[in-house]
This record gives C-alpha cells, sequence and structure tokens, in this order.
C-alpha cells in the first residue's frame, strides 16, 4: 500500500503513539530488527505522519546492538525536534473523528483487522491476509506477510521466555515452543505494549479446556500456579508507584475516629498468589540453578513483593494474612478488613482480632506497602 495513502486513512482517536526503528536489510526483505539508527527513509515517512497528526509522540525503539548512551539521546531528540514533511495531498479540514478517504485506503482499512490477526497468531496466515497487500513488488506479498509473523512470534517467545524463565525450564526447548504457539493461538496479544503478553498464561495453564496436547510431565496445574508466582514477579516489579506510601509514625498518631473512617490499600508492588501446590521452592531452587523437588499438594499463600527499586521477594503467608491481604486489595477500613477475616456476627470480634489487624496494618506500613485511599482527608503530607 501506498504509506501515505494508509495515513489519510487513519482516525486521529486511533492513532496513540509513533513507532522509530531501525531495520536489517535482507536483500529481498527488510526486517524490523529495531538493531541500528533509524535510516532516513523512515525518517522521510515520519515527518508525513507528524504532518497528518501533528501532536502525538513518538517512541523509538533498539532493542538490539544497543550503543552507547549518547547515540541513543541523539534518536529520541532527533524524534522530539522532528518537523512535519510538506504533503503531496492538502489536508482537509473535518471533524477529528472523520476522514474521507479514497476506495484503496478504505479497502486497506477493512481488511487491516485481518492483517493484524494474521500477524499475531503464530503461523495462521491465509490468502485472505495479503489482500491489502500490492502484488506488484519484488518480494511477494505472502512472503513478506511470513517474514513478518514468524519475526513477532520470535519476538514474543523472547519476552515469555524472559518473564517465565522456570516455565521455560521446566517444560523445556520443544514442550516451552509448543505451549507458547498454543497460547497465542488461544490468548493473541492486541494490546500496544508488550508488557502484557503473559498476563493470561497462568489462567490459560490452569482452564482444563485449554487445548494443550503435550506430556510435559508435570500436570498443567502446577505449571498454571508456577506462571502465576512468575508473572506476580513481573507485576510488582513493573508496578508504578502509587502515592505516598503510611509510615508506622503516621498510623499510631491516627486518632479513634481516622481508625474508624480511614480505607487502607495495599501497594499495587505487592502481589497475592493463591496455590494448590506449595510451588515456591520449585521457583526457588530453579533460580539457583538447583533441579527443583517436586511439589507437594497443599494450600499454599504467596506475597511476592518488590524491594527497593529492583528487588523482588517472595514468603509463604498464613490463610488470614491472605485475607488480609485480599480485603485490602480494594481498600477497607480497620472495621471491614475484621469482617472480612470472617465472624458468625458482623461488628462483633474480640481485642484479639482487632489488634491482630492493627498489627499487620503497622507491619506492612513498615515495608511500604500500605496506602490510603483518601490520604488527603487524614493526614496532611508534606512535599
Amino acid at each position: 500500500h501506498d504509506p501515505e495513502d494508509f495515513l489519510r486513512a487513519l482516525r486521529a482517536q486511533d492513532v496513540g503513539y509513533f513507532h522509530l526503528a531501525g531495520h536489517s536489510d535482507q536483500g529481498d526483505v527488510l526486517v524490523d530488527t529495531h538493531d541500528q539508527a533509524v535510516p532516513e527513509s523512515v525518517w522521510a515517512l515520519f515527518g508525513k505522519a507528524k504532518a497528518y497528526f501533528p501532536n502525538i509522540p513518538a517512541i523509538v525503539e533498539w532493542d538490539g546492538n544497543i550503543p552507547e548512551f549518547p547515540v541513543l539521546l541523539a534518536e529520541c531528540e532527533k524524534a522530539r525536534r522532528f518537523k512535519p514533511s510538506l504533503l503531496t495531498m492538502p489536508i482537509e479540514e473535518k471533524a477529528p473523528e472523520v476522514f474521507e478517504i479514497s476506495g484503496e485506503a478504505r479497502s486497506n482499512l477493512t481488511n487491516y483487522a485481518k492483517f493484524f490477526d494474521q500477524i499475531v497468531r503464530p503461523f495462521g496466515i491465509d490468502e485472505e491476509g495479503v489482500a491489502n497487500l500490492k502484488a506488484d513488488r519484488p518480494v511477494p506479498a505472502m512472503t513478506g506477510l511470513k517474514v513478518y509473523n514468524h519475526a513477532y512470534f520470535l519476538r514474543l517467545e523472547e519476552v515469555l521466555i524472559d518473564t517465565f524463565p522456570a516455565l521455560a525450564f521446566i517444560t523445556e526447548e520443544e514442550g516451552f515452543r509448543y505451549l507458547l504457539a498454543a497460547y497465542l493461538e488461544s490468548c493473541p496479544p492486541m494490546g500496544s505494549s508488550l508488557k502484557s503478553v503473559g498476563q493470561n498464561m497462568p489462567d490459560f495453564l490452569k482452564d482444563p479446556t485449554s487445548e494443550v496436547d503435550f506430556d510435559f510431565g508435570v500436570p498443567l496445574l502446577v505449571l498454571g500456579e508456577l506462571a502465576a508466582l512468575e508473572w506476580a514477579r513481573a507485576e510488582a516489579f513493573t508496578a508504578s508507584d502509587d502515592g505516598l506510601a503510611l509510615t508506622p509514625e503516621q498510623l499510631r498518631e491516627f486518632t479513634p475516629e481516622m481508625w474508624e473512617k480511614a480505607r487502607f490499600v495495599r501497594s499495587a508492588s505487592v502481589q497475592l498468589v493463591v496455590c494448590y501446590y506449595d510451588v515456591l521452592p520449585v521457583l526457588q531452587a530453579i533460580d539457583k540453578e538447583e533441579v527443583p523437588s517436586p511439589p507437594y499438594a497443599a494450600e499454599a499463600y504467596y506475597l511476592v513483593y518488590r524491594q527497593g527499586d529492583f528487588g523482588i521477594l517472595e514468603y509463604k503467608i498464613t490463610d488470614e494474612e491472605a485475607k488480609l491481604c485480599r480485603a485490602l486489595e480494594r481498600g477497607a477500613t480497620l472495621m471491614e478488613t475484621c469482617d472480612y477475616l470472617g465472624t458468625s456476627m458482623p461488628g462483633y470480634y474480640g481485642s484479639d482480632r482487632i489488634a491482630f489487624v492493627a498489627g499487620k496494618l503497622l507491619a506492612w506500613s513498615a515495608q511500604g506497602w500500605l496506602h490510603l485511599q483518601e490520604p488527603q482527608e487524614y493526614i496532611k503530607f508534606t512535599a
């Protein structure tokens, strides 16, 4: 397709940001390898894109053969200051959500969903996928689509190996590749970020209806729970700082009225994982490059949390601590939390229950795991 024709077909609300990257010239195909500087042909197209969408941010992708930081910074600065190009056709004034597009561009847009679907599904290409690609090019459209599809699968494989190294170790190379193909066929990544590619892996493995026909030598439930622990590590590591954490000193200054009304929330960098096999020792053994022993069947609760900026730790907790963690997931008062722990008469419990919950809140605040849903109502924080 003609790039400028395609740009005219896009609606402003569908454009989030631009990707800029270098590619490798393989003779008959260009492979989007992200391993070198952005070429001039891409900068020229970027200039046209900025003319149509002047206020859209851009990201420079350089994942392989990464140069020194000043080189990366120079590419980013070039993208930041790049000027829009003159267009071969004037931009018509129209409502932001409406574009009058040519027949060819309309055909491109109609077939784009099919085109995208065949890119993200592993090896799921048919002739319909090239219906909107020009056939009069040196490389057949089907060949180009297969190159992109296979390269995208390999990139997803890299991401999932990085996210689930213990799962890859247990299933071994052949089994893991089979698992990835089955998973991506069932849960193709439809979002704009690779961060979420593995989010459905634990549930996929635990689901008895999943079409997984491979003997891993390990129950799928065990693999799913191992994947859940690894996904919790990823979530804890990438969680954004979600406000100022409560300190024990601040909690000790709470008045009885504040204890009654304040709604406590656990940090997003703290993840609760519930398992029916004790799989944490398996994960920790693989971390140490040791051969793990098979896990035994037993209900287990784990907290996975970020320590400092980069460290990820986990430990086993009790049933009551797990209930407390669940209660604080969306916010709860001290009394609501006591009720959540279980009582035959909500609102009626002994001082030992209140002491347990208050003690845990103090301990978790010392770890930086506790926040208030509406801190401005209770504590005057200083900048």
